[in-house]
């Protein structure tokens, strides 16, 4: 997606330090950085197609999984907190 700051935002669903799934962030120019390394306790295998930018600012979206109860989660993130 492309976020109100003109970059794009995306996850995946695999990887990250804890293989449980990243949120990402790229610039026009191509500078890839990493928002969050789910670490499966606060959910993994993110849905990539769930993800939105609210008219606050902040990413919102959608876990398949969690570590403790298997049911997913959703979650905001703050654009610039890491």
């Amino acid at each position: 997606m492309v976020a109100s700051n003109g970059n794009f935002y995306g996850t995946t669903w695999l990887g990250g330090t804890d293989g449980d799934g990243t949120i990402f962030e790229i610039t026009p120019a191509g500078t890839l950085t990493t928002v969050l390394n789910l670490n499966g306790i606060d959910g993994a295998a993110p849905f990539s197609e769930g993800l939105a930018q609210g008219t606050d600012g902040n990413f919102y979206g959608t876990t398949q999984v969690t570590s403790n109860y298997d049911c997913g989660t959703i979650f905001e993130i703050t654009p610039g907190v890491r």
